[in-house]
């Protein structure tokens, strides 16, 4: 091997010029500015949903406020690697950390659930719950099998595909329907005080628009379709749930006054709809 000498380090480039040439390359300081910097018409846009989140009441039942540390988490240098594959069998090198952060979750995942990791594996991939159904849809099924599922007006989810019974719930139209993790109430039965007066049919209201009401006075959740239900768009139902609001330190008597504005909106929407139903 040749000897480094005077000749040979007189052929590489000048420092003074290579600094030149270097600061040339802008590519890199924009890496490391941050969003205000990069993109401010984006940041200005996540500011104004940074405020819509801190004044108003988030009711969606598949919404909740990430923590801080989560945060941190997917934001990190983690992001920058690609991780095709499982912890042991990558298509790609460089994942001996991203290999030692799965393979602890996935033992956290069967701490959890209190199984024996020499029988049971566990699948820590999917970002939510609809891969979380086709990977279990995949594992199970052999092509054009099909698996039991609620439809979506009976509570079901998009990722669960067409059912295979007919029968419908149980449910009171005046009340709600329930499921696991959120209620659904129907209020297309709720009388309004005009029409009650007059001795007319209640005029019925659809999920649509005391969703838009709820929006109006910063309280969101969503409009959802009940048994019966011939339109996704204009629903009898409005979906809420309390995974956000206990986040944020509410207590039964909190979502007392919370039932409370839901029953004004849904007033307002009915005297809304009577005022305006001959025009």
């Amino acid at each position: 091997m040749q000897g480094f000498t005077e000749e040979s380090e007189s052929s590489l480039p000048n420092e003074a010029a290579y600094e030149k040439e270097k600061n040339g390359v802008t590519w890199p300081k924009q890496l490391n500015a941050p969003l205000e910097e990069v993109d401010p018409e984006i940041a200005d846009i996540s500011e104004h949903e940074k405020a819509r989140q801190w004044k108003g009441l988030e009711l969606s039942p598949s919404e909740n406020f990430t923590s801080m540390s989560v945060m941190q988490a997917v934001g990190s240098v983690m992001t920058n690697k690609y991780s095709e594959g499982y912890p042991g069998a990558r298509y790609y090198g460089g994942n001996e950390y991203i290999d030692m952060a799965e393979t602890l979750c996935q033992k956290r995942a069967l701490d959890k659930f209190r199984l024996d990791p020499a029988k049971w594996g566990v699948n820590v991939q999917p970002l939510s719950r609809a891969p979380a159904n086709f990977h279990v849809y995949t594992a199970l099924l052999k092509p054009h099998e099909r698996i039991m599922a609620l439809d979506l007006p009976h509570g079901g989810h998009l990722s669960h595909g067409y059912q295979e019974t007919r029968e419908c719930l149980v449910c009171n139209k005046k009340y709600c329907s329930r499921s696991t993790s959120y209620l659904v109430f129907i209020i297309s039965d709720v009388e309004s005080p005009i029409t009650k007066h007059r001795h007319q049919p209640p005029i019925g209201i659809d999920g649509s628009r005391v969703e838009k009401v709820l929006e109006a006075v910063h309280i969101a959740a969503n409009k959802n379709t009940v048994p019966g239900d011939v339109s996704a768009m204009v629903p009898d139902g409005i979906r809420m749930g309390t995974p956000a609001l206990t986040s944020r330190g509410f207590i039964e008597e909190d979502f007392v006054k919370v039932a409370e504005f839901f029953d004004a909106a849904v007033k307002i929407a009915v005297k809304i709809k009577a005022e305006t139903s001959d025009q």
